[in-house]
């Protein structure tokens, strides 16, 4: 999970085919951002004093700012998992803690009219896997041994958004973001659906990135001081990401007797990834002076977004590969099959001193994956998640501080229409720990 810091600030990508570290029950998304939310199980649209939930999540929270303010927060997360394929080793996740750094902020305009600047990872997935290589490929023999399988998927969202009160009960909002998406894969890969190649293995080393965009929606009502109701909408992230892959197929041609073939190859790669449309609903009530709970439910869209994936090569460097290809290109497309989902979301935040708050959540989402194409990687989805955590606040500064458990999530793959067989009979066992951070000034 989230290794070496993350490299850089922490969407979807081939990698996420291959091996990520750790799905959440929501899919890929996080469970809140900012350590407030994560220790409400991420129930913070409706939340007027969560700055990070009204610059990531529903802009109009803006339109009810008071005051200028900064919030910078500091993310770590380590995962453990064990996975069984058939042979007769355990594969391990390596558990080394990363750190994800993010930043918002709100700049009061008018009384009335708010501006809001985040800086987030809302992805962020760096996996190393060791496990032994289980046979198979076009030759049902072709296996690399026990090895390392990384795949990083990296995803940073900038946004700008706008919040305006209509009334005092009343407002709206919105925003564009500006996404950045790295995608790393060394492993074994089997090709899918390539006319010649599907069923072929191969080792492959694949980097991409690119950049996409989005927009929010938010309308936000506060009936009373005691009650607010929420409503945000996440438009889809389509990202076009370029980069290389290289690779080696002599093993799997050697097992086919074509030991005359060279199996070094290199491409120009080409991702095209589809991240899901999103809508919130949220409500915030203060049930006593002292009290306050928070609901909310997000529906995602995956089964649009994550229907399949399609890897395009183009330029190939070896010319015995693309005589037998009679093409210097290669297309492959990967199933996926995502289903939609609904994730509910409960938080309640209790002041047990002047200033000082504790906090206390959870949450619930079905894995979208179906049993025909979950992976080793993506069947453990978590899909029940518990948070805790505290605060306070002194002067103009405020320090919060969370701790989230995706809880011990384990499946075992049967049928699988993902060639080869070599994920049929595997069993992957999954859990991960998160710590948060965030400290606000206001200003």
């Amino acid at each position: 999970m989230c290794s070496d810091g993350c490299k850089i600030f922490p969407t979807l990508s081939l990698a996420l085919f291959f091996f990520p570290s750790l799905l959440l029950g929501n899919g890929i998304n996080r469970n809140g951002i900012g350590a407030k939310a994560i220790s409400m199980g991420g129930a913070s649209a409706a939340d007027v004093s969560d700055t990070f939930a009204a610059t990531t999540q529903n802009p109009a929270l803006l339109g009810f700012s008071v005051s200028d303010d900064l919030a910078l927060g500091l993310t770590g997360v380590i995962a453990s998992a064990e996975f069984r394929n058939g042979t007769s080793s355990v594969g391990l996740l390596d558990d080394r803690a990363g750190v994800i750094p993010e930043i918002a902020v709100r700049k009061l305009l008018r009384d009335d009219l708010v501006f809001g600047f985040s800086l987030v990872s809302e992805q962020a997935r760096v996996a190393d896997w060791v496990f032994e290589d289980k046979p198979g490929g076009a030759s049902g023999i072709t296996s690399y041994g026990r090895r390392s399988h990384h795949s990083e998927i990296i995803g940073v969202r900038g946004a700008l958004s706008l919040g305006w009160k209509i009334s005092n009960q009343l407002s709206v909002g919105a925003g564009i973001g500006t996404v950045y998406n790295r995608n790393s894969l060394n492993s074994p890969y089997t090709f899918q659906s390539h006319p010649t190649l599907a069923g072929f293995k191969t080792l492959l080393d694949l980097e991409t990135e690119g950049f996409g965009m989005n927009g929010d929606l938010g309308v936000t009502w506060r009936p009373s001081e005691d009650l607010t109701l929420a409503l945000g909408y996440r438009t889809v992230t389509r990202i076009d990401t370029h980069g290389t892959a290289t690779g080696d197929i002599s093993r799997q041609f050697d097992d086919l007797g074509l030991n005359q073939v060279p199996g070094h190859f290199g491409y120009d790669a080409r991702v095209e990834n589809t991240l899901p449309d999103r809508l919130t609903a949220g409500l915030s009530w203060r049930a006593t002076d002292r009290t306050r709970l928070a609901i909310q439910a997000d529906w995602t869209g995956w089964a649009d977004a994550f229907d399949d994936l399609t890897v395009n090569l183009r330029e190939g460097t070896n010319s015995s590969i693309n005589g037998l290809l009679k093409s210097n290109a290669i297309d492959d497309t990967i199933p996926l099959k995502w289903q939609d989902t609904v994730t509910l979301r409960f938080g309640l935040e209790h002041e047990i001193a002047a200033d000082w708050f504790i906090r206390g959540g959870y949450s619930y989402g079905a894995s979208p994956v179906p049993d025909e194409t979950a992976l080793p990687m993506t069947a453990a989805i978590s899909e029940h998640t518990l948070g805790i955590g505290m605060g306070h606040v002194r002067g103009p500064f405020r320090i919060d501080l969370a701790y989230q458990i995706d809880l011990p999530s384990s499946r075992t793959l049967d049928q699988s229409i993902i060639r080869s067989g070599e994920f049929e009979g595997s069993q992957i066992e999954l859990e991960a720990h998160w710590i948060a951070l965030t400290v606000g000034y206001e200003f």
